[in-house]
Protein backbone atom coordinates (compact mmCIF):
# COMPACT_ATOMS: atom_id res chain seq x y z
CA UNK A 1 0.00 0.00 0.00
CA UNK A 2 2.80 2.40 0.83
CA UNK A 3 4.51 1.72 -2.49
CA UNK A 4 1.26 2.29 -4.38
CA UNK A 5 0.61 5.56 -2.57
CA UNK A 6 4.17 6.72 -3.14
CA UNK A 7 3.84 6.00 -6.85
CA UNK A 8 0.47 7.70 -7.11
CA UNK A 9 1.74 10.88 -5.47
CA UNK A 10 5.39 10.63 -6.44
CA UNK A 11 7.42 11.97 -9.29
CA UNK A 12 6.89 9.12 -11.76
CA UNK A 13 5.44 9.85 -15.18
CA UNK A 14 5.29 8.02 -18.48
CA UNK A 15 7.19 4.73 -18.66
CA UNK A 16 8.46 5.17 -15.11
CA UNK A 17 4.89 5.21 -13.79
CA UNK A 18 4.01 2.07 -15.76
CA UNK A 19 7.07 0.28 -14.36
CA UNK A 20 6.18 1.40 -10.84
CA UNK A 21 2.57 0.24 -11.22
CA UNK A 22 3.68 -3.16 -12.52
CA UNK A 23 6.05 -3.63 -9.59
CA UNK A 24 3.34 -2.65 -7.09
CA UNK A 25 0.75 -4.92 -8.73
CA UNK A 26 3.08 -7.92 -8.78
CA UNK A 27 4.08 -7.30 -5.18
CA UNK A 28 0.48 -7.14 -3.95
CA UNK A 29 -0.66 -10.14 -5.98
CA UNK A 30 2.19 -12.43 -5.05
CA UNK A 31 2.23 -11.34 -1.41
CA UNK A 32 -1.48 -12.19 -1.12
CA UNK A 33 -1.06 -15.58 -2.79
CA UNK A 34 2.06 -16.28 -0.74
CA UNK A 35 0.22 -15.47 2.48
CA UNK A 36 -2.67 -17.73 1.49
CA UNK A 37 -0.21 -20.52 0.74
CA UNK A 38 1.51 -19.91 4.08
CA UNK A 39 -1.81 -20.24 5.88
CA UNK A 40 -2.38 -23.56 4.12
CA UNK A 41 1.10 -24.96 4.77
CA UNK A 42 -0.26 -27.73 6.96
CA UNK A 43 -2.02 -29.09 3.84
CA UNK A 44 0.46 -28.07 1.13
CA UNK A 45 3.57 -29.37 2.88
CA UNK A 46 7.06 -28.94 1.55
CA UNK A 47 5.94 -27.80 -1.89
CA UNK A 48 3.86 -25.05 -0.30
CA UNK A 49 6.92 -23.82 1.55
CA UNK A 50 8.83 -23.86 -1.72
CA UNK A 51 6.13 -21.79 -3.41
CA UNK A 52 6.22 -19.25 -0.56
CA UNK A 53 10.00 -19.01 -0.84
CA UNK A 54 9.81 -18.52 -4.63
CA UNK A 55 7.20 -15.78 -4.21
CA UNK A 56 9.22 -14.00 -1.52
CA UNK A 57 12.51 -14.10 -3.43
CA UNK A 58 10.72 -13.27 -6.66
CA UNK A 59 9.11 -10.17 -5.15
CA UNK A 60 12.46 -9.03 -3.78
CA UNK A 61 14.22 -9.62 -7.09
CA UNK A 62 11.60 -8.39 -9.55
CA UNK A 63 9.78 -5.60 -7.74
CA UNK A 64 12.69 -4.72 -5.49
CA UNK A 65 15.02 -4.07 -8.41
CA UNK A 66 12.39 -1.84 -10.08
CA UNK A 67 11.80 0.10 -6.85
CA UNK A 68 15.56 0.61 -6.36
CA UNK A 69 16.00 1.79 -9.94
CA UNK A 70 13.17 4.30 -9.76
CA UNK A 71 13.70 5.62 -6.23
CA UNK A 72 17.47 5.65 -5.85
CA UNK A 73 18.67 5.24 -9.41
CA UNK A 74 20.55 2.03 -8.69
CA UNK A 75 20.50 -0.30 -11.69
CA UNK A 76 20.92 -3.93 -10.69
CA UNK A 77 21.26 -5.67 -14.03
CA UNK A 78 19.80 -9.11 -14.48
CA UNK A 79 17.97 -9.31 -11.16
CA UNK A 80 14.46 -8.48 -12.45
CA UNK A 81 14.37 -11.41 -14.91
CA UNK A 82 15.58 -13.78 -12.21
CA UNK A 83 12.92 -12.46 -9.83
CA UNK A 84 10.26 -12.80 -12.52
CA UNK A 85 11.35 -16.38 -13.19
CA UNK A 86 11.05 -17.15 -9.48
CA UNK A 87 7.51 -15.74 -9.45
CA UNK A 88 6.58 -18.01 -12.37
CA UNK A 89 8.28 -20.98 -10.70
CA UNK A 90 6.30 -20.24 -7.54
CA UNK A 91 3.04 -20.61 -9.48
CA UNK A 92 4.16 -23.96 -10.90
CA UNK A 93 5.24 -25.21 -7.49
CA UNK A 94 1.97 -24.04 -5.94
CA UNK A 95 0.00 -25.80 -8.68
CA UNK A 96 2.06 -28.94 -8.11
CA UNK A 97 1.31 -28.84 -4.40
CA UNK A 98 -2.40 -28.46 -5.16
CA UNK A 99 -2.35 -31.42 -7.56
CA UNK A 100 -0.56 -33.48 -4.96
CA UNK A 101 -3.49 -32.95 -2.57
CA UNK A 102 -5.82 -34.78 -4.94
Amino acid sequence: MIAGAFGAHGRFVGPDLASWQTAVLYTLLHAAVGMAAALALHRLGRLGRGACLCFTLGILGFSGSIFLRLIIGIEIGGIAPIGGSLLILGWFVLAGSGLRLR
